[in-house]
């Protein structure tokens, strides 16, 4: 009895060792001192009026940004086990980038990661949205003994919007814009009964939340600028990821030289 005892603890010793072993630390983020972000956030905001504008860079340049976006939404729990506490606090701050390939963030639910090559000084812009047809009202048609209730058909839009411009800030750091908006529909859409020519008539009245973060700020290339704290319809936060690299347009491929055997030679 006291060898089945002693194997038992052994194996609750195991099972308690493996699992302290397997709790990891959040990523690491750091502070961004030089990046400022707003915040604000409501429901039934229009997000059609509030789209990121376009703008065309200020002069001409030989510098151009390739742009990448990881949109990411998870539980609070599991943004909390892998960003830490501050996944669910509005802020800016960065990470290094060999932490893209880890597993813990490739295990993440990622909704989109799409990428925008823009030139310095020009500001462009990711769509990522799904529209919804709902039914506002009714159009009443005919005589008024055949009259005849059209449905009236509006589109309700959901999804992100994100404008981004970037300028070079010195050799290793660029001054990076940004202006994100994410609207949620809430679903199933809300209805409402009204009384149309004394026949009852069922609306759809929906409903969205929509948070805007704008940010500003210095980011060092060799960065990951991570944005924390919009919060999904659930119990649950957006976190993004964006990287920018510097490419020149100014340097042109060597063209190479003739030789003997080329046919312009001979």
């Amino acid at each position: 009895m006291r060898t089945v005892s002693a194997i038992l603890a052994a194996v609750v010793l195991l099972a308690c060792g493996c699992a302290t072993q397997q709790k990891t630390e959040p990523v690491k983020l750091e502070v961004l001192p030089d990046f400022s972000v707003a915040y604000s956030g409501g429901l039934n905001r229009n997000l059609n009026t509030e789209l990121p504008e376009y703008t065309q860079p200020e002069a001409k340049s030989d510098t151009a940004y390739m742009l990448e976006v990881r949109i990411i939404r998870c539980d609070s729990a599991q943004a909390e086990d892998v960003f830490g506490a501050r996944a669910r606090s509005i802020g800016a701050w960065t990470m290094d980038e060999a932490e893209l390939a880890g597993r813990r963030i490739a295990g993440l639910n990622l909704i989109s990661a799409p990428r925008l090559s823009v030139m310095e000084g020009q500001s462009g812009t990711i769509t990522i949205l799904n529209q919804v047809a709902y039914i506002s009202g009714f159009d009443l048609s005919g005589k008024e003994s055949t009259r005849i209730a059209d449905p009236v058909i509006d589109v309700m839009q959901e999804g992100i919007v994100l404008g981004l411009r970037a300028q070079s800030s010195d050799e290793n750091r660029m001054d990076l814009s940004l202006d994100l908006a994410l609207v949620d529909l809430v679903k199933p859409i809300q209805t409402q009964e009204i009384s149309l020519g004394g026949a009852p008539v069922t609306i759809q009245t929906p409903v969205v939340f929509t948070q805007r973060m704008k940010g500003q700020g210095k980011v060092a290339e060799s960065k990951v600028l991570v944005l924390t704290g919009m919060a999904d319809r659930e119990d649950g936060v957006y976190v993004v990821l964006i990287t920018g690299n510097r490419m020149d347009l100014s340097e042109k491929p060597a063209t190479p030289e003739a030789t003997p055997d080329d046919p312009e030679e001979k």
